[in-house]
């Protein structure tokens, strides 16, 4: 016989003991089920693990730089919108006394019909690779004997219409088609392993600065280029994944300006190597460089302006400058 609490309680709650049981197996479900999920949980990151070891290890970045050994100097681009360097010429011709350079500058380059991005960065760029930079104002006496006061910018301005059509040797060809499509060979020229190994040449191994036209468009941005820095990792086979800075002189000054200001251009590309060597015509820009990329580059060896009343030994007599 039960004692009389129990049977009294029984008597009052029959279902209870039936209730426990379920409870007890309701939390022992669930902590087989808890069990299960933290055995799955390390057991996937045991594999993580062990992949990531068992995993050959990323390839290791490669990097070229080279610079040339010497900078060149920044200066004014002299819109020709803005009337560019009339006023230098017309001191160059009152020094001169014969010349008539600044109405030959007029008359072939007028500024009423030039667009805005129009100037002499071209003649700029040479001539700060090929030229000693004025760096102080200078009184020069005329063909009457008085004196021609010449500033930093009159100068410089001298030298970039004495450089305008300098010999060069080049590679890539300007974009002069506003119509072309940016996924054509055309503007996809300069290609990038023709840039790296024209950098090669003439920086790495002559230590000469270059000079790029740094947009693909129509319009020309020329800048003379002394350093440069190519990193690249493995891709997949032969070909490579790389990056470009170029350091440059920035026209971007008060003309009267001396000294180096710096610019950094930066371009994305893949290439194919074989051991150090780039393999030509594989390159091709990627992301935002297949719209944004050097047009071409270029070398000066001489100084050849267009303006046929620049004589450039008189000129160079006149400022005393030679690189």
């Amino acid at each position: 016989m039960s004692p009389p609490y129990l049977a009294d309680d029984l008597h009052r709650h029959p279902r209870q003991p039936i209730r426990h049981a379920q409870a007890l197996a309701g939390s022992t479900r669930r902590m087989e089920t808890l069990m299960y999920l933290r055995t799955k949980y390390l057991y996937a990151v045991l594999t993580a693990c062990l992949a990531f070891l068992a995993a050959p290890p990323l390839a290791r970045a490669e990097v070229e730089e080279a610079r040339a050994v010497f900078t060149p100097w920044s200066g004014s681009w002299y819109p020709r919108a803005q009337g560019g360097l009339i006023n230098s010429l017309k001191k160059y011709d009152e020094i001169m006394g014969t010349s008539h350079a600044a109405r030959w500058e007029q008359i072939n380059h007028p500024s009423q019909r030039a667009a805005k991005w129009e100037g002499y960065c071209n003649g700029w760029s040479a001539a700060s690779i090929l030229e000693r930079e004025p760096t102080a104002a200078k009184e020069v006496r005329d063909a009457r004997g008085n004196r021609v006061r010449l500033s930093v910018a009159d100068q410089k301005a001298l030298l970039a219409v004495a450089h305008y059509q300098d010999s060069s040797d080049s590679i890539g060809r300007r974009n002069d088609n506003p119509n072309l499509s940016v996924n054509s060979a055309e503007y996809q020229d300069i290609a990038p392993d023709k840039l790296w190994n024209y950098l090669r040449s003439h920086i790495q191994q002559r230590g000469a600065p270059i000079i790029i036209d740094s947009s693909a468009g129509v319009q020309v941005w020329n800048y003379p280029v002394y350093r440069y820095r190519v990193s690249w990792r493995a891709d997949a086979g032969d070909q490579v994944r790389a990056h470009l800075t170029l350091w440059m002189a920035d026209d971007a000054v008060d003309a009267n300006f001396v000294g180096t200001k710096a610019l950094t251009k930066e371009y994305d590309f893949v290439c194919k190597m074989r051991g150090n060597n780039i393999v030509e015509g594989s390159g091709k820009w990627i992301g935002q460089s297949v719209s944004e990329h050097p047009d071409f580059a270029w070398s000066p060896h001489a100084p050849h302006a267009e303006n046929p009343e620049i004589k450039y030994d008189a000129l160079v007599r006149m400022l005393g400058l030679r690189r």
